[in-house]
């Protein structure tokens, strides 16, 4: 996993999660993945890949992010559906451990995590159809060069033609 310490100049940083799934066709397994995403900038601070949707995977990016935050002057938010790892009590310890404040979107509201779901889109269409990978193992590599893609070159209009990378670099 790769972490991108998020410079602002904003008195509040605002993160969204999600999990979604991928199912290979000729094998018929599942992939999940969880990433966290800085709203600022659209970057991927961190994500979990697994071949198991459970507590253990939805909790690494949550812990990978409160490892590199550094000690904030400022409001840190994430923003998630109401999933049953946002809910579950190890989460919500965790993040008021770390004074984390918790939002989740409003009960069959799509419109709420919307964010996520156009990352989700874009990946999925990008990485070409599911029925071209092998192997569980073969989609994960794929997922993670994609997301290092995204974050490094991939350029956004809400970036003004940059990357999220690129845009965290000219702002610091």
């Amino acid at each position: 996993m790769i972490f991108y310490q998020t410079r602002k100049t904003s008195p509040e940083s605002h993160h969204k999660s999600n999990v979604t799934e991928f199912k290979i066709p000729a094998t018929g397994e599942k992939v999940y993945l969880e990433p966290i995403l800085e709203m600022y900038n659209n970057e991927i601070l961190t994500h979990s890949i697994s071949t198991r949707p459970n507590l253990e995977f939805t909790l690494q990016p949550l812990n990978q992010l409160v490892e590199q935050l550094p000690e904030l002057t400022y409001r840190t938010t994430i923003h998630t559906d109401q999933g049953w790892q946002y809910r579950h009590r190890v989460w919500r310890k965790k993040l008021k451990q770390n004074r984390i404040i918790q939002s989740m979107s409003r009960r069959a509201t799509a419109l709420d995590n919307a964010v996520m779901e156009s990352f989700f889109n874009k990946l999925k269409v990008e990485i070409g159809p599911l029925n071209n990978y092998s192997s569980a193992k073969e989609l994960i590599d794929a997922i993670n060069n994609w997301i290092l893609y995204y974050n490094n070159t991939r350029i956004q209009a809400k970036l003004n033609g940059h990357s999220p990378v690129e845009y965290r670099q000219m702002a610091a």
